[in-house]
C-alpha cells in the first residue's frame, strides 16, 4: 500500500509500509522533492560546514605563519638556518599540556566551550605579541638567542596542539562530513599565511613588515573565534537544529548514554542478549548483530581496539615532522633559497588541503597501504634535504654520494613534486583516520577521535625531536 504525504515544509513524499527486522511495521519515506523544508536543511548544513571550515583555519595558523617568515628569521635572527629546527621542537613542547588534558578527560568531562574559546583567545593574544616582539633577542647560554620568538612560538604550538585534541572530538559529535570540513580548514590554514607571504615577499623586497603580517593572522583567528560562537548559537537554536542532519541532542552527548538507550530499546522488543567482554551482543530474529558497550571501556581497551589507526597516525605524523625541519636544507644551495623555500611550503599547503578535502567524497579505509606509499617519497626527500648543501654532509654520510647529483642546484628543485605528492597523501590519511574510527566505532566516536588526536601529537613531537637531533648532530 502506497500513499502520498505532505510534510510541514510542503514537500510531497512517497510512503510505503514494510516489516523491519524488529518485527514492527516501518514507514519508509522516498527521497523528497525540492521544497522549503529541504532548502532550509541544505542551507543549515552548508552554513554549519562553512563555520567548521572557518574554525579549522585557526589551529595551525600561527605555526604556518611562523614558517612562512623563515626567510626573514634566517636572514635577521642569530640562529640562522637552524631556527627552523628550534621552532619545530619548541612547538612540539606544547604537546605536554594537551596530552595531560587528554588523560584528564578520560576521568572527568571538561566542557568543550572552555577549551576551544580559551585556545582561540590565546591564539589571538599570541599573534599580537608576535607582531610586537618577534625580533627581540637576549644573551643566553653564552650566545644571543631569539628568546621572545621562542617563548611565543611555544604558545603558538600550544594553540595548535590543544586544538587538535579538542576540535576533532567536538566535530565527531556531528556527521562525518563535518570532520572533513574541519580538517580541510586545518589543512588550508597554511594557505592563508602562504598567500599573504607571497604578497609580502619575505625572501625579497618585503613589501610590508613582519608585524603587519602577524596582526593580520590575529584578525583571522578572531574570525575563527566568531565562527565558533556562531556554531554554539546555532546548536542552541531549535529552529536551526531541526534542519541539521546528525546534530547532537545536546552540546556534549554521551556515546555511552546513547548506547545504553539502544540496549534498553532492544530489551523492550524482546531481543536476546549474549554477554561478551566489554559489550552486549544483541541478536535479532535475522541473526543481525550489534555490539554495544555495557560500561565505559578502559583506556587500554580503547587503545587496543584502535591500534591500527593509532599506529598509522603516529607514523605519518612522525615522518611528516621529521621532513618539515629538514626542508630548508634541501634548497640551501640556491641563491634565492628563501623564495624557493616559500614556494615549496605553499605547494605543500595546497596539496595537503586538497588531500583533506578529498575525504569528503573519496574514502579508503586500509590506511596502512597509504602509509607505506608515503615512505619512499619521504626517504627520497630526506636524502635531498641532507645533500642540499654538499659542504654540510659529513663523511659518515658519504655513502649517499650516489645521489649527490640530485642535490646540486638547479636539479634539487626535483624535491618539489615528490613533496607535493607526499603532503597530498599525508593530509588525506590524517583526516581519514578520524573518519575511520568514527565509522567503525560509532559508540565511542568521541573518545576514539581524542586518542587519534593524541597519536597525532605524539608522532609530531617525536618527529620534531628526530629532526632537531639530525640538524644539531649532522648539519650544524
Amino acid at each position: 500500500m502506497e500513499a502520498m504525504i505532505r510534510d510541514e515544509g510542503g514537500l510531497e513524499q512517497e510512503t510505503g509500509k514494510g516489516r523491519g527486522s524488529d518485527g514492527l511495521v516501518d514507514v519508509v519515506l522516498a527521497p523528497a522533492r525540492w521544497g522549503p523544508a529541504k532548502r532550509k536543511r541544505v542551507l543549515a548544513e552548508a552554513g554549519m560546514h562553512l563555520l567548521f571550515f572557518l574554525v579549522g583555519l585557526a589551529p595551525w595558523l600561527l605555526v604556518n605563519a611562523l614558517f612562512m617568515q623563515l626567510p626573514v628569521f634566517i636572514a635577521e635572527l642569530p640562529e640562522g638556518n637552524s631556527i627552523a629546527s628550534y621552532l619545530i621542537i619548541i612547538i612540539q613542547l606544547g604537546n605536554i599540556i594537551p596530552i595531560g588534558y587528554v588523560v584528564v578527560r578520560q576521568y572527568m568531562r571538561v566542557p568543550y566551550n572552555w577549551v576551544i574559546v580559551g585556545t582561540l583567545g590565546c591564539g589571538i593574544a599570541t599573534a599580537i605579541l608576535l607582531g610586537v616582539f618577534w625580533d627581540h633577542t637576549a644573551h643566553l647560554f653564552d650566545s644571543t638567542r631569539s628568546v621572545a620568538l621562542m617563548v611565543l612560538t611555544l604558545f603558538a604550538g600550544l594553540v595548535g596542539c590543544f586544538a587538535v585534541v579538542s576540535f576533532f572530538p567536538f566535530a565527531s559529535l556531528f556527521k562525518h562530513s563535518i570532520t572533513a570540513a574541519l580538517s580541510t580548514g586545518m589543512g588550508i590554514n597554511g594557505l592563508v599565511p602562504s598567500l599573504l607571504a607571497a604578497i609580502q615577499d619575505p625572501g625579497g623586497s618585503k613589501r610590508f613588515s613582519v608585524a603587519v603580517f602577524f596582526f593580520i593572522m590575529g584578525a583571522c583567528l578572531a574570525l575563527s573565534l566568531f565562527s565558533y560562537v556562531c556554531i554554539l548559537l546555532l546548536m542552541n537554536s531549535a529552529r536551526v537544529r531541526q534542519h541539521l542532519e546528525g546534530a547532537p541532542t545536546d552540546q556534549e552527548p554521551s556515546s555511552y548514554a546513547q548506547s545504553q538507550r539502544l540496549l534498553s530499546k532492544a530489551a523492550t522488543t524482546g531481543s536476546d542478549h549474549e554477554e561478551v567482554e566489554g559489550s552486549s551482543r544483541v541478536v535479532g530474529e535475522a541473526d543481525d548483530e550489534l555490539l554495544l558497550p555495557v560500561g565505559p571501556l578502559p583506556s587500554l581497551a580503547v587503545i587496543r581496539l584502535l591500534s591500527n589507526p593509532l599506529l598509522n597516525q603516529f607514523y605519518i605524523c612522525l615522518i611528516n615532522y621529521v621532513l618539515v625541519g629538514m626542508l630548508p636544507y634541501a634548497v640551501s644551495g640556491y641563491k634565492d633559497s628563501g623564495t624557493w623555500l616559500m614556494w615549496t611550503n605553499i605547494a605543500a599547503t595546497v596539496t595537503s588541503s586538497l588531500g583533506r578535502f578529498l575525504c569528503t567524497w573519496f574514502r579508503y579505509y586500509s590506511l596502512t597501504w597509504v602509509s607505506l606509499a608515503q615512505t619512499p617519497l619521504w626517504v627520497f626527500l630526506m636524502v635531498i634535504s641532507l645533500l642540499g648543501d654538499r659542504s654540510l654532509v659529513p663523511e659518515s654520510l658519504a655513502f649517499l654520494i650516489v645521489v649527490d647529483i640530485l642535490a646540486t642546484p638547479p636539479t634539487s628543485s626535483v624535491c618539489a613534486l615528490p613533496n607535493a605528492l607526499f603532503t597530498l597523501l599525508n593530509g588525506w590519511e590524517d583526516t581519514m583516520a578520524y573518519i575511520k574510527v568514527a565509522t567503525e566505532h560509532p559508540e565511542i566516536a568521541e573518545r576514539a577521535s581524542t586518542f587519534v588526536a593524541a597519536a597525532n601529537q605524539l608522532g609530531a613531537f617525536c618527529g620534531s625531536l628526530v629532526s632537531f637531533l639530525l640538524v644539531m648532530v649532522y648539519l650544524e
